[in-house]
């Protein structure tokens, strides 16, 4: 897998927020969101996931939107906003849509390292869209880190 270091990853999304138990439904929630929004991602050509566990309920955080300034679509779609703060983030490019394997490698191949540690931010997918095939086309995964200071 191809990654990156990517030191200044700092942006707002506007959307809508759900709560899972299970990592791997994120998938179809995500497939309702775009099918629900198509119009918003064809005019903005991306959507954004925000992926953060929470260890005391033992469940996901999943906050799916895009990044908008406007109050009126914001407000017609009953989305709210949220930041993600400014931190260093592992940039994955994913291969073939398959975001799982994106996952995979990162806490199975990329943290075993020991150089980083994941930060403890959400998890941030990117879907960038593809007018031609009017239909997802890049995906990435960026993984908030922390160095291990150890190293």
């Amino acid at each position: 897998m191809e990654v990156n270091i990517d030191q200044e990853l700092a942006f707002k999304i506007a959307g809508k927020d759900y709560i899972i138990k299970d990592r791997s439904r994120a998938q179809n929630i995500r497939d309702e969101f775009i099918g629900e929004f198509k119009d918003i991602l064809r005019e903005h050509g991306a959507c954004y996931g925000f992926l953060e566990y929470n260890a005391l309920e033992q469940n996901y955080k999943y906050i799916l939107g895009f990044e908008l300034s406007d109050d009126c679509i914001i407000k017609n779609n009953n989305f709210t906003t949220y930041k993600l703060k400014k931190n260093p983030y592992l940039e994955v490019n994913i291969e073939d849509k398959d975001l799982e394997a994106g996952y995979k490698y990162v806490y199975k191949s990329f943290f075993p390292n020991k150089k980083y540690f994941h930060g403890l931010g959400p998890d941030v997918e990117f879907f960038q869209y593809d007018r031609q095939n009017d239909d997802i086309g890049q995906i990435k995964l960026f993984i908030a880190l922390k160095e291990n200071p150890n190293v």
